[in-house]
């Protein structure tokens, strides 16, 4: 009896090992392909970075009320110069310090050419720290549609196309944005 036990142990650990090398295999090929997703969405739209900003849970306050937070998972910058990756500095950012970045994101209503028009000063105050001109996001949900991030597009060195011509341009560089999001949430 031991011997099975140990024989059922002993696949037990094999099995744990095979499927979480396997799925640590398949998270890191879906990370790369959201890099190169994102790499594609700056060659295509002329932004400064590409970033992937993903939400989660974080501890709970003294009364259980779940604290939320969102961090950088994924980032893509530019080559050009004055171009610098952020990621490093936003993680474990409670979302309550983005609350209309968020919510306007989540509406598919975040879409700002020039940053300094943006109403809230918390929102415009760190989008001027990180030397943007100008700013879209995009919301990410699941297939079962919960909001599970967000998808930017910033530009440092140059306001981007005006947006409306951009949605409506024949080249699909709007269209390319949005399927290209939907993709994103998928390998998330």
């Amino acid at each position: 009896m031991e011997k099975l036990i140990d024989i059922i142990i002993n696949f037990a650990v094999v099995l744990w090992n095979r499927i979480s090398h396997r799925s640590m295999k398949v998270s890191m090929q879906n990370a790369q392909f959201v890099n190169i997703t994102l790499k594609e969405l700056l060659a295509v739209s002329g932004a400064d970075r590409a970033i992937v900003y993903q939400f989660h849970n974080g501890v709970k306050s003294l009364l259980g009320v779940p604290f939320y937070y969102y961090s950088v998972t994924h980032e893509q910058v530019s080559d050009r110069a004055g171009v610098y990756p952020i990621a490093g500095r936003l993680q474990r950012i409670p979302v309550t310090t983005a609350s209309f970045a968020v919510e306007q994101a989540l509406k598919n209503n975040f879409r700002y050419r020039d940053v300094t028009e943006i109403e809230d000063a918390v929102t415009r105050s760190q989008c001027l720290e990180f030397g943007l001109k100008s700013l879209v996001l995009a919301p990410l949900y699941s297939n079962n549609g919960m909001a599970i991030g967000m998808v930017g597009l910033g530009w440092v060195h140059h306001q981007a196309p005006d947006f409306n011509e951009w949605s409506e341009s024949s080249d699909g560089a709007y269209d390319f944005f949005t399927s290209n999001v939907k993709h994103i949430a998928d390998l998330l």
